[in-house]
C-alpha cells in the first residue's frame, strides 16, 4: 500500500514539481494554505509531511506546532523544504521537531531518498513501539500473576498459622480489612499524606497477614488452651513475635547473599519484607511503652505496627474464642477510643473511627454470622 505525503507550499510550482517527482510511489496531497492542511488531516491521513517555512497566515513553524496538538498525527515526521538557508533557521526547525531540512533550490532525486530514509526509520520506529508495548505487557501480565501466586502463598501460610490457633474464622482476612481501611483514612490526614502512598498502603496491609507467623512454633497446648496461661506459658506464648522475626531474618540473609544485579531486581521484595519484619516483632508493644518485647513508646513503634495493633485487638474483642465469648460492635470501637494514649496510638485511633462503616462492613460480611 502506497503511503501518503502532504506538501505544503504557498508556492503552486512547488506543489507541482514535488508531486510529479513522487505520485508515481506515493498518494500525493498538495496544500497552498498551512489552515487547507490543518482542516484536511483527518481526512488525507499523511505518514510524512514537506512543508515550507515562510507562508502567508500561518508558517511552517506554526503548522509543525499545531500539528503536535493532534493526537494521530503529532509523530508524523516533517520535513523543511525552503528558501532560508542560514543555520539559524535548520537549528529552530530541528528544535521544532522537524526531522529534515532542505533547501531550495533542491534536487527532486534527494528529496525523495531522504522522503524513502525518514519512511522507513519511522515505519521502524513504529514497529519498536509496537514490540516494546507488547513486550511491557507481557511483564505486567507475568508480574501480576506472579503478585497473586505470591499473595496465595501468603494467605496459605498465615491460615494455617489461623487454624493451629483455633481460628477458623478468616482471622487474618479480617484484620487485613481492617488494616487497610484504617490506613486509607490514616493517608487522608496531614501528618500522613506523603507518607502513605498506595505502594506503601498496599505492602503493610499484605505484611499484616503474617503477624502471628511466629505462633508457628508455639505449642499446641499453649495456643489451644481455654484457660488462663500460667506465667511460664504466657512468656512463651510472647515469644512468637520475636520467633516471628527470626525467621523473616533468615529469608532476609538469603536476600543478602544475592548477587548485587540479582537484588536490585528484588528491592520492592526487600523492602517488604522489612515491613513485614515490624508487623510481626512489634505488633503488641503498646503506645504508653507497657507492651512486649522492647516496651516501645509512642513514634518508636513503627507505623505498620501501631495499626496492627489496633485491628489485631478489634477483631479479637469481636471475635469468639474458647476462652471468652464475643463482645458486640459497639463495646469492641468503645475499648478501642478508651485505650488511645495507652495501648493505641490516638492518631491511629482517629483514623479507626472515621474508618467506621468499612470495618462494620467487613464485621457483617465475615463475623456476624459466626458468633
Amino acid at each position: 500500500m502506497k503511503k501518503t505525503v502532504c506538501v505544503i507550499d504557498d508556492e503552486s510550482i512547488i506543489n507541482e514539481i514535488v508531486k510529479e517527482f513522487l505520485s508515481q510511489e506515493y498518494n500525493v496531497f498538495t496544500y497552498t494554505s498551512g489552515y487547507d492542511f490543518l482542516h484536511n488531516i483527518e481526512t488525507d491521513q499523511p505518514n510524512i509531511i514537506i512543508c515550507d517555512i515562510m507562508m502567508p497566515e500561518i508558517d511552517g513553524y506554526e503548522i509543525l506546532d499545531r500539528l503536535r496538538s493532534y493526537r494521530d498525527f503529532k509523530n508524523v515526521p516533517v520535513v523543511f523544504l525552503t528558501s532560508r538557508s542560514q543555520s539559524i533557521d535548520e537549528i529552530k526547525a530541528l528544535n521544532h521537531g522537524a526531522i529534515d531540512f532542505i533547501i531550495k533550490p533542491f534536487s527532486p532525486e534527494v528529496l525523495r531518498i531522504r522522503l524513502k530514509l525518514h519512511l522507513e526509520l519511522s515505519e521502524a520506529k513504529k514497529k519498536l513501539e509496537n514490540q516494546n508495548n507488547f513486550l511491557n505487557q507481557e511483564v505486567e501480565k507475568s508480574n501480576t500473576q506472579y503478585r497473586i501466586v505470591q499473595q496465595l502463598s501468603f494467605h496459605s501460610l498465615a491460615q494455617i498459622i489461623d487454624f493451629r490457633d483455633s481460628e477458623t474464622g478468616n482471622h487474618i482476612l479480617r484484620t487485613k480489612l481492617y488494616v487497610k481501611s484504617i490506613l486509607n483514612e490514616l493517608a487522608k490526614t496531614k501528618a500522613y499524606h506523603d507518607v502513605l502512598d498506595k505502594k506503601k498502603i498496599a505492602d503493610i496491609t499484605e505484611a499484616s497477614v503474617f503477624h502471628d507467623i511466629g505462633k508457628v512454633v508455639i505449642p499446641d497446648y499453649i495456643l489451644r488452651k481455654t484457660s488462663k496461661l500460667n506465667e511460664i506459658e504466657w512468656d512463651i506464648m510472647k515469644s512468637h513475635v520475636t520467633k516471628g522475626k527470626e525467621a523473616i531474618d533468615r529469608a532476609l540473609d538469603l536476600i543478602e547473599q544475592l548477587e548485587d544485579e540479582e537484588r536490585k531486581q528484588i528491592d520492592d521484595i526487600l523492602a517488604f519484607f522489612k515491613t513485614v519484619q515490624n508487623v510481626v516483632l512489634y505488633h503488641h508493644e503498646k503506645y504508653d511503652g507497657t507492651g512486649y518485647p522492647y516496651q516501645l513508646k509512642g513514634s518508636d513503634i513503627p507505623l505498620e505496627a501501631r495499626v496492627m495493633a489496633v485491628a489485631d485487638v478489634f477483631d479479637a474483642l469481636l471475635s469468639k474464642r474458647p476462652y471468652k465469648e464475643a463482645w458486640n460492635f459497639e463495646e469492641s470501637m468503645q475499648y478501642i477510643v478508651d485505650l488511645q494514649d495507652k495501648h493505641f496510638d490516638p492518631e491511629v485511633v482517629k483514623a479507626f473511627i472515621k474508618a467506621k462503616i468499612e470495618l462494620k462492613n467487613v464485621y457483617n460480611q465475615y463475623l456476624l454470622n459466626l458468633i
